[in-house]
């Protein structure tokens, strides 16, 4: 069905660049500089995993590396991040997209 590393797979079939962010700082303000930055297409709070902090799942442009803008905002903010990373689409995710995108092929051949 497909072939290449789970990687790979992830950033073709999702067509999103996700970043996960973990800011200590007030969770509407972090939010709000977050959208700010150029390139950010979608914010969703995660949560708190750690006292005084807020996850976001950050979502930019396919093509844009986001990172340097976050930092350069958080710092101009004084809200300092404690975590950044990736985020891809699970090995399930990858399999049930491909299930569902070969479905809707097999579909409108018929």
């Amino acid at each position: 069905m497909a072939a290449d590393t789970p990687e790979n797979l992830a950033h073709r079939l999702s067509g999103k660049n996700r970043l996960l962010v973990r800011v200590a700082g007030p969770e509407d303000r972090v939010r709000e500089a977050l959208a700010n930055v150029e390139g950010v297409k979608n914010v969703q709070e995660q949560g708190s995993a750690e006292p005084e902090t807020f996850d976001f799942l950050v979502e930019a442009e396919v093509k844009m590396d986001i990172r340097k803008p976050i930092f350069f905002a958080m710092s101009k903010e004084g809200y300092p991040i404690l975590m950044l990373k990736p985020v891809d689409l699970t090995l399930e995710e990858i399999f049930l997209q491909i299930i569902t995108e070969e479905k809707n092929e097999e579909r409108e051949v018929s």
